[in-house]
């Protein structure tokens, strides 16, 4: 006799048809069961997609599911290739790399290529009988997307030299000279010797946070904390109102309560400083494609433990933003240290066509006090971040559209980047393992893939995220002075601040299979 199949209730998806960024839809489980497996299918398709020689960008895929009115939970996809597959690839070939966990997979061009993607029959296979998931059981699915960038593995260099505006930076022997890194070993910190990592001694570092390393004292960083020489993938963008609203609409009431921002005392107000998210469920952001401000420590791990990614390091930030070239001192995340100096208009402000009127040629974009007005209260200031990606256009420059060496998109400006410090201890206990798709009853980052995370309990099975100890920040935002930006400045790289304000952001990464 038969089983009965798993029933699909009402369909959602990430982005409206309209977004420039990854949009997902016509989700369906599709075939009869076989045994303890269903496929989930759907199209996917973003804008600006791209694959060269070095690098490209893909979509992280993950599937939510709940039965029979429940909590959403984390579906247990199949992690063998020949379980997934791209129906139509509309003219442009795809490939379909199912994660070793089974948390979830990444899809990409398969060969070189800039432009739209539009793949259409994509298919997954679900493992429910791991979920246990009864036959029979009514299941709705959620599809959900992010757009991520692969940093190849390789040397790269830290530091660039520049010892009078980029604070606390890192070096070798000498202060004007990078550090290359060529493994993913262990390094030691401080001590002024060859082959050794300096920063400077934590010059012009915010003072009550900085290096516990020096010229006088050496500490090591271990092998398990992520240094940028293997190979990992970065969210193309900053995590984005639209996609932080999604998230809180998988979320109980009790959850709610804590990653909520607009449930606290210092609660955003939807139109202050660029934000946007409603206030009570179910959650929508005015402007989806606007980076989600007002997020502590513990709102962001939270999302990327539900999302199955993880914290970045300080060190991968500048490995994606300055890549194999040589660095240049003073320079900004589109290597170079030009940088426009002159207020931004923004024209259809608050609309999806929102944009930028008067963008800088031949020189650096970004959001941030010169541009922005940022540092000053004024009717004709800009308050908040501009669009992920503000300055994509055709045809541009890496200065022009304000991009790093791989395509990622403003790690310099608009908001700051939290990443994980080697400046302290808290952040050297970082390992890099990845969520596992599921919070905690409160709202917390938990379990014991989170227990050697900034800001962890550290108590294994049942640690969670609880502060944000060993987490900083880098990359500046839209009210900062112009030297936060660059790319190794380290003025706030060990400030461990679990507050919600207008200027903070996050991006996440996942650690990608050695190719």
């Amino acid at each position: 006799m038969p089983k009965p199949a798993i029933l699909l209730l009402p369909l959602l998806f990430w982005h409206c048809a309209q977004s420039d960024l990854v949009r997902t839809g016509n989700v369906r489980l599709t075939g009869p069961l076989e045994g303890s497996y269903v496929s989930v299918e759907f199209d996917v398709g973003w804008n600006d997609s791209f694959r060269d020689s070095v690098s490209w960008d893909a979509v992280w895929i993950f599937v939510k599911y709940r039965t029979h009115q429940g909590a959403w939970q984390h579906a247990t996809l199949s992690n063998l290739s020949q379980h997934a597959s791209v129906g139509n690839d509309r003219g442009i070939p795809a490939a379909v790399q199912p994660a070793a966990d089974g948390l979830g997979a990444f899809i990409f061009r398969s060969e070189p290529g800039t432009g739209a993607v539009d793949w259409r029959d994509v298919r997954l296979r679900w493992n429910y009988a791991m979920d246990a998931v009864p036959d029979g059981s009514e299941a709705e699915v959620r599809v959900i997307g992010i757009e991520m960038v692969y940093i190849p593995a390789g040397l790269f260099a830290l530091g660039d030299g520049e010892r009078g505006e980029v604070r606390g930076h890192f070096h070798g022997l000498t202060a004007s000279l990078p550090f290359v890194v060529t493994s993913e070993g262990p390094v030691v910190l401080g001590g002024q010797i060859a082959g050794r990592l300096s920063s400077n001694n934590g010059y012009g570092m915010y003072k009550p946070f900085s290096d516990d390393f020096d010229e006088n004292a050496a500490v090591t960083l271990p092998r398990q904390f992520p240094k940028g020489f293997a190979p990992y993938y970065m969210m193309k963008y900053e995590l984005t109102q639209g996609q932080y609203a999604a998230f809180l609409n998988t979320l109980s009431a009790r959850q709610l309560r804590r990653r909520n921002p607009a449930s606290e005392g210092e609660a955003p107000r939807p139109g202050i400083d660029g934000y946007t998210i409603t206030t009570v469920p179910p959650f929508w952001a005015t402007m989806e494609e606007r980076p989600a401000n007002f997020l502590s420590w513990m709102d962001g791990a939270a999302f990327a433990d539900w999302a199955a990614l993880r914290p970045m390091t300080e060190l991968e930030f500048e490995k994606a933003a300055r890549g194999r070239a040589t660095p240049s001192p003073g320079e900004y995340a589109w290597g170079t240290d030009e940088i426009h100096d002159r207020r931004y208009a923004v024209s259809q402000a608050n609309t999806p066509h929102e944009h930028v009127s008067n963008p800088a040629i031949q020189s650096g974009n970004a959001a941030y006090a010169s541009t922005t007005g940022g540092a000053v209260w004024c009717w004709s200031c800009l308050r908040g971040p501009l669009l992920a990606g503000a300055f994509r256009r055709e045809g541009t420059t890496r200065e022009e559209s304000g991009t790093s060496y791989y395509g990622v998109f403003d790690l310099s400006g608009n908001l700051a980047e939290r990443t994980v410090t080697i400046g302290n201890a808290a952040g050297r206990r970082f390992d890099g393992r990845h969520g596992d798709g599921r919070i905690n009853a409160i709202g917390n980052a938990a379990g014991p893939e989170v227990s050697r995370w900034p800001g962890s309990s550290n108590t294994g099975e049942r640690s969670q995220i609880i502060g944000a100890l060993g987490s900083g920040f880098r990359g500046g935002s839209w009210a900062s002075p112009a030297h936060n930006l660059r790319t190794s400045d380290r003025e706030f790289a060990n400030t461990p601040d679990n507050s919600r304000q207008p200027t903070f952001g996050y991006r996440f990464a996942r650690t990608a299979a050695q190719r």
